[in-house]
């Protein structure tokens, strides 16, 4: 199975308002998503859109938006009012980008450890 691929992107955010979206703000994402949630926004030629993208202080969201302004090494997390958006600011962080199957294997096998935490078995000797 693939990796993750980690990415140093500069990471802004951005609310589903019409100072941050424009005029067409319709509350949905490029995708038909709707615009809420842990969303992030990409540029497609960098980062394909259905990828997980786990960002810190964030959290692992779903690519699928898109923006005028995020192109290349840029990404736009989605925050619920204007204020937050803005409180976010610029960051320059070290995103890591995965496929949804790489998430679902990866949630699977922390389930399992904590299973195993749980059931006081001892993982080392």
């Amino acid at each position: 199975m693939k990796t993750a691929t980690l990415v140093w992107m500069l990471v802004t955010a951005y609310c589903p308002c019409e100072k941050c979206c424009s005029r067409d703000a319709c509350g949905l994402t490029a995708t038909g998503v709707p615009a809420k949630g842990l969303i992030v926004a990409v540029d497609p030629r960098r980062v394909r859109l259905g990828s997980i993208v786990a960002v810190p202080g964030y959290g692992a969201a779903l690519a699928c938006d898109t923006g005028r302004l995020v192109k290349g090494g840029r990404l736009d997390v989605l925050l619920p009012t204007h204020e937050e958006a803005k409180a976010w600011g610029t960051r320059r962080l070290c995103v890591e980008v995965m496929t949804a199957e790489e998430w679902r294997w990866r949630c699977d096998m922390e389930r399992r450890y904590n299973e195993l935490v749980e059931s006081g078995r001892k993982l080392m000797r």
